[in-house]
């Protein structure tokens, strides 16, 4: 049997420092990245403050340290949320990427849409998501809905194929609510239509479509309606609605 040549050894020995250098960093190195808060804006801010729950009652949390969990009602991890304990956040493309000891575990979400109400994300694959930070001032129908990704929110304007959005309850002049107004595209052959309270739980194709001329109206004042997003993140149907919202009595 032949032996390698002295050039052939030498170049198999760096190659495979190369390949343990790159392994060390995809386990040790690239994910365990400390987090700046001071160095992301808003949006972190907000994903980081406010633990997220989706209609089954999950529970999913993101902390300043680059920690990741999440949980269901018992306390169990969901998923393999225990073997991706990170993540780090790109605030130019507004995407977190969760990762864990392994990079095998590797998932990547596009934020499409969050304010202090509602968070919404979208993978590449591509699946959306839709969570809340719990209120006890909205009613049920609002948590039920997340399960087909509708969120409430105020609708500002429909135009050139875009819907503009913000927290329901927005005023303007509101610097703080002002923070997640959004602008998110509308799905080809979107549908528009009008409740009231009465019309919760049915299906959108139960209720009055709505014309251009109508829609202007309530857009005008800032309506508030449930939006709903596809797979792909955009929004297929707007549902405007004024819902008796509880307020919580201040002390």
């Amino acid at each position: 049997m032949s032996k390698l040549k002295p050039k052939t050894r030498k170049l198999l020995i760096v190659l495979g420092v190369i390949l343990a250098i790159i392994a060390i960093y995809m386990i040790f190195i690239r994910v365990h990245v400390f987090h700046k808060p001071g160095g992301h804006g808003d949006i972190y801010a907000l994903l980081v403050e406010e633990n997220w729950d989706n209609t089954w009652g999950d529970t999913m949390s993101f902390s300043e340290d680059g920690g990741y969990s999440a949980w269901d009602g018992g306390g169990s991890p969901v998923g393999t949320s225990d073997l991706t304990p990170n993540f780090t956040f790109d605030e130019k493309h507004r995407s977190v990427r969760i990762f864990g000891d392994f990079f095998l575990f590797n998932e990547m979400y596009k934020i499409t849409y969050i304010d202090p109400n509602f968070l919404v994300t979208t993978a590449p694959l591509p699946y959306t998501s839709s969570y809340w930070t719990y209120n006890g001032d909205f009613p049920d129908s609002v948590q039920y809905a997340l399960d087909e990704n509708w969120i409430y929110v105020q609708v500002h304007k429909l135009d050139n194929g875009k819907i503009t959005i913000a927290p329901y309850d927005h005023v303007d002049g509101n610097a703080e609510t002002a923070k997640y107004i959004s602008q998110i595209r509308l799905a080809p052959f979107w549908k528009c239509y009008s409740a009231t309270a009465d019309d919760l739980g049915k299906e959108a194709e139960e209720l009055p479509l709505l014309s251009g001329d109508d829609r202007k109206a309530l857009i005008k004042e800032h309506g508030t309606a449930f939006v709903k997003f596809n797979f792909r993140g955009k929004i297929t149907d707007v549902v405007f609605i004024e819902l008796e919202i509880a307020k919580s009595d201040e002390q």
